[in-house]
């Protein structure tokens, strides 16, 4: 599964704390000094300054001011390092990471300029037409915005002018619509992911991955019958990301020769349930007594955000946002659960072998035949623990329907 992510966690997971190094630099003038063609400046945020970020033995890409105000790296390169944007940027709320993150995935150089342009239904190629300075400049104003929003009844809050005068940029129009469609698509799925996943815990066991994904795990403590085996469950997976299951025994050597499988309400086989999705695991008819591990991972995305710091001076000099390619492995969460052998049922009468004399045969018979095999088949189903992950005998004991 290699679906790209549409929403991003804010929690920065990719890079831990200094895993990411590199080196930063600057244009030698701001928008109005470098680029005549984007020749502007904003009244809310001033000048407009070019960054760019080069990671030890990678390409050099495009990096965005995280702090207004503070000086950044444009008199040769500084040397960068990752670090854990919660503690790094202390002020700030959840919601605003998020919508840090879900920038940085969204904007140029993580996208194309045409598809920045086009997700904000403006017209590049209008004239004057907009080019990747074009598409910088609104991502860093939308970055901007997020910690310091203009004021909405200003005007002028995301207005482009011509450098040294009070006339709006041929390009303020699309710029601002491009800025706007950026914030208020960065809101939108940070208010969503804030949202709680509908996991409620009701009767249910529950693992999640805060924000990003949970499982739940419901249903009594026996095992059902299913048509092709034993079925645990049922289960429901919650998820804003992709995700796989996987499930791995504790004592390989006794599991079941047939691997469990996952089947729908049907108890036709499925590949991976959807979000939301009930679903059961279908184990072979002779389950070995054992402890599961059902794994729940996201499926990280092609590139991740990162936030780097400067190293030398790291309260001077202002922090830069990037997007790296993806080393995680995805987020995770774990329920274990143990088959146990067949519950005892003092209430189920011991059957009798059949007797020997004819006078009672048909009676006991009877009573055989019709009596103790349901209950004995009620009696006989495996059992599990999902709060109690602990085998009563570990890797042993076949449990035969």
């Amino acid at each position: 599964m290699e679906t790209k992510v549409n929403h991003s966690t804010g929690r920065f997971p990719c890079y831990a704390q200094g895993a990411l190094l590199g080196s930063a630099s600057g244009t030698q003038g701001n928008y109005c000094a470098v680029f005549p063609q984007s020749a502007y400046y904003t009244k809310s945020f001033q000048n407009i300054w070019q960054f760019s970020f080069t990671p030890d033995g990678q390409s050099k890409r495009a990096a965005y001011c995280i702090q207004k105000g503070k000086t950044g790296p444009v008199h040769g390169d500084r040397r960068y390092r990752s670090v854990d944007v919660a503690h790094a940027l202390p002020d700030t709320t959840a919601t605003q990471r998020i919508q840090l993150a879900w920038l940085l995935q969204h904007v140029y150089p993580a996208i194309s300029v045409a598809e920045q342009f086009n997700e904000a239904s403006v017209n590049a190629s209008s004239t004057p037409t907009l080019d990747e300075n074009d598409a910088y400049a609104a991502a860093q104003i939308a970055i901007w915005s997020v910690f310091d929003p203009p004021d909405p009844a200003n005007p002028d809050g995301w207005r482009f002018f011509a450098c040294g005068t009070e006339t709006i940029h041929p390009k303020s129009e699309r710029l601002e619509q491009t800025v706007a469609s950026l914030y208020r698509r960065s809101l939108e799925a940070a208010q969503e992911i804030m949202q709680p996943l509908p996991c409620d815990g009701s009767g249910c066991r529950v693992a999640s991955i805060p924000g990003i994904a949970c499982l739940e795990v419901c249903g009594d403590q026996a095992m059902m019958q299913g048509p092709n085996g034993w079925l645990f469950g049922p289960l429901r997976v919650y998820a804003r990301q992709p995700f796989t299951l996987s499930i791995k025994a504790s004592c390989a050597e006794e599991a079941p020769s047939a691997p469990p499988v996952l089947v729908d309400e049907a108890y036709a086989p499925i590949s991976a349930p959807s979000s939301g999705q009930r679903f059961y695991i279908s184990f072979p008819q002779n389950v070995w007594a054992n402890c599961y591990h059902l794994t729940l991972r996201t499926v990280p995305s092609d590139v991740c955000a990162v936030v780097m710091q400067d190293m030398e001076e790291p309260d001077r000099m202002q922090m830069l946002g990037i997007t790296a390619e993806s080393k995680g492995k995805g987020e995770a969460t774990t329920v274990c659960f143990c088959s146990y052998a067949p519950i005892a049922c003092p209430e189920c009468p011991v059957c009798p072998e059949p007797p020997t004399k004819r006078p009672a045969f048909k009676k006991r018979s009877h009573y055989f035949a019709r009596i103790c095999p349901p209950c004995e088949e009620q009696c006989r189903r495996p059992t599990y623990s999902v709060s109690n992950c602990k085998p009563q005998k570990p890797c042993s004991g076949k449990l035969k329907r």
